[in-house]
């Protein structure tokens, strides 16, 4: 039994989009950033929940309700075949055509419907916009990242729909009723054709429970072989608690919480516990665990490193011992400060990407990708905190959610959407040179971007 162990991630996850960068492009009048391939990863399994499709829609014309059809073709970076808000251009809900379209496909939870029905309104399939009509999977439980697969058919979850301008054709009422319950946006990661009865699965952005908690219990077992008495408590961050995991990508976090006894400063164990710790680590094998390493800090509990923000809460659980209680209160002023030292330095830290990039061999651009995206979420992090998110709440979320709201308060956001997106497959990704250069190239575009939003 794992003591304090919270095996349910806290709050709502979200989790980056997955498109695979394989080709350089151009479109007339701009640059076109990457070709899409129809390879995709295999599924994080086992899935987290499987369905059928009750019925699939087609919408002809806009601000009307779609209708049933026997068959839907969607491609990806286009859509749904025929459908009104087809296009590599979103034109729903915007003052002008944007790139890219996030909102290809629309899908609602079948049983919602019902319930609509119960309360006395007339509602069917396609009555309230949604393409895709699916039974036996609570969609509105899904987020940004997650997926669903249909046959051939891949589509991955943009962002929670909203109740738009089709509702009033069928009943003013049904805005209020449907909030909260509207459905999901999607796009297409790998094109398929599908009917009415097909089987779907849905896939969480996370780390399954069973290697999560048998990867916890390996990593307690070879710190309390290290530190023995000395071990405070330990922590479990990042995605493998709170979503967005990326297969192949992201890295299992804990934090050792140690007494100073052990240390030699805030963050340095002395070198024989240090020794100890790696004995014990060393030995186990990642692969089967998907994750790319586990990245494990010992730091002092009583003098915490004054250059790091303590966890914050609803970003990590307790997986042994304790923490400083002091950490469930922190000093919002102090966060945006330091969001705002983190932004004033954005300059500096890519000059010092490109210099790590210029003489990287092919075989070592994968590190200094991954090097690339330890910058570029805090940046998009810290920049939310600039424009206003809540600087606790700001560091719940997945990433692609940070990109969608920004969007509206106007970031430029396709290198982001681009280098998000393109990590989802990173285990089909990080052995191709020209792959990993336009995932670089697309890195270093968001830190610009949002240096330019944050000071624009």
């Amino acid at each position: 039994m794992l003591r304090g162990y919270d095996l349910h991630p806290p709050g709502k996850e979200t989790r980056p989009l997955a498109l695979n960068v394989l080709a350089m492009m151009t479109r007339p009048g701009r640059e076109r950033e990457c070709e899409l391939s129809s390879a995709v990863r295999r599924p994080i399994e086992p899935f987290w929940g499987r369905g059928r499709i009750e019925s699939v829609n087609l919408g002809r014309r806009r601000h009307k309700p779609k209708e049933p059809v026997f068959e839907l073709t969607l491609t990806r970076g286009h859509g749904v075949e025929g459908d009104v808000h087809a296009g590599e251009f979103r034109l729903h809900a915007v003052k002008e055509p944007t790139w890219p379209n996030t909102r290809e496909v629309s899908l609602i939870d079948a049983h919602v419907l019902d319930e609509f029905a119960r309360m006395g309104f007339d509602v069917g399939p396609g009555a309230l916009g949604e393409n895709i009509t699916v039974r036996g999977i609570p969609l509105d439980a899904m987020a940004p990242g997650d997926r669903l697969h249909c046959g051939s058919l891949v589509l991955e979850v943009t962002e929670n729909r909203i109740p738009c301008t089709v509702l009033p054709t069928v009943d003013n009422r049904l805005l209020k009723e449907m909030l909260g319950r509207s459905g999901l946006l999607a796009y297409v990661v790998r094109s398929g054709t599908i009917q009415a009865g097909m089987e779907v699965f849905a896939e969480r952005a996370e780390m399954p429970a069973s290697s999560r908690e048998e990867l916890v219990a390996r990593v307690l077992e070879a710190a309390e072989e290290a530190f023995g008495r000395h071990l405070r408590g330990a922590l479990l961050k990042g995605s493998a608690l709170k979503g967005g995991f990326i297969p192949g990508y992201s890295d299992f976090d804990v934090h050792l919480l140690i007494d100073e006894a052990a240390m030699e400063g805030p963050r340095t164990p002395k070198l024989e516990y240090a020794v100890r710790l790696q004995r014990g680590l060393g030995t186990i094998d990642r692969g089967p665990y998907r994750v790319h390493d586990i990245q494990v800090y010992a730091v002092s509990y009583e003098t915490y490193p004054e250059d790091w923000v303590p966890p914050l809460p609803d970003t990590f659980a307790c997986v042994y011992g304790a923490y400083p209680e002091a950490w469930d209160r922190p000093d919002l002023s102090h966060l945006r400060m330091r969001a705002d030292v983190f932004l004033s330095q954005l300059a500096k830290v890519r000059a010092g990407h490109i210099r790590s990039y210029l003489d990287k061999h092919d075989a070592g651009l994968a590190r200094v990708v991954r090097l690339l995206g330890a910058s570029v979420k805090p940046a998009l992090y810290c920049g939310a905190v600039s424009r206003g998110y809540h600087p606790v709440d700001v560091w719940t979320v997945r990433p692609l959610e940070l990109v969608q709201w920004s969007r509206r308060k106007g970031l430029a956001m396709e290198a982001l959407w681009r280098f998000l997106t393109a990590i989802g497959e990173w285990e089909l990704i990080s052995d191709d040179p020209e792959a990993l250069r336009a995932l670089w190239l697309d890195g270093m575009k968001g830190l610009q971007d949002i240096e330019a939003w944050v000071h624009g």
